[in-house]
């Protein structure tokens, strides 16, 4: 069998664009401009109507005024170390550690998009214990109404159902 090597084809796609067309008025190859409309010609004017009423409009409410709920708080229930860094249970094995600050770039230096935070090792304090972390493998519990999630860090971060520790504050 014979293999043919195709050169690679270059199309080249021209238009024409009369300077004419483009120019002004009057010219040979251009329609003259319309007159502009007498003001008695002139479309009306268009008044934009609001859907709130005005102040005479708005009859006075017998019934209470209804208060607003608040949107339900979350709290991070992970033990945070010395430094103040939330404690995550390693990705394997029993250890824990935190996520640092990235150090700081040079003059012209980027980041690789999606790139992992520095990591240091910590000892797990003794709250890391309760299965809930164990589930939370790399990520922070979150509490938020009366249950727990599990926010787990990577491209793309997972976020999941996840069973609340037993000395999680409540949010």
């Amino acid at each position: 069998m014979v293999h043919r090597r195709l050169a690679p084809a270059f199309v080249v796609t021209a238009s024409a664009i009369s300077m004419t067309a483009c120019s002004e008025p009057g010219l040979p190859g251009n329609p003259p401009r319309p007159d502009p409309l007498p003001p008695s010609a002139q479309p009306p004017s268009l008044t934009l109507a609001t859907s709130e009423p005005t102040s005479e409009q708005v009859a006075p409410s017998t019934s209470p005024p209804t208060t607003a709920t608040a949107p339900p708080t979350s709290v991070i229930v992970n033990p945070t170390s010395a430094e103040g860094r939330h404690v995550m249970r390693a990705y394997q094995g029993d250890g824990c550690f935190v996520y640092l600050p990235f150090p700081p770039l040079r003059d012209g230096e980027m980041r690789p998009p999606g790139s992992a935070p520095p990591t240091k090792t910590v000892p797990c304090p003794k709250a890391m214990a309760d299965p809930a972390y164990e589930t939370c493998r790399g990520g922070v519990i979150e509490r938020r109404g009366d249950g727990c999630r599990c926010m787990e860090s990577g491209n793309p971060p997972r976020i999941m159902a996840n069973a609340c520790p037993a000395e999680a504050p409540a949010p």
